[in-house]
């Protein structure tokens, strides 16, 4: 996944890797199939 571009280097934090720049894909988030969710515990 491509990190959210800074364009103009202004990022307060640079040390925190950014958000991804496109939603995350449903298998990412559903490995098992969305009738099986993660345990999030």
């Amino acid at each position: 996944m491509e990190p959210l571009a800074d364009p103009l280097h202004d990022r307060v934090v640079t040390s925190v890797q950014p958000p991804p720049a496109q939603p995350l894909k449903h298998s990412l988030l559903y490995p098992s199939g969305p009738a099986n969710p993660p345990n999030w515990q």
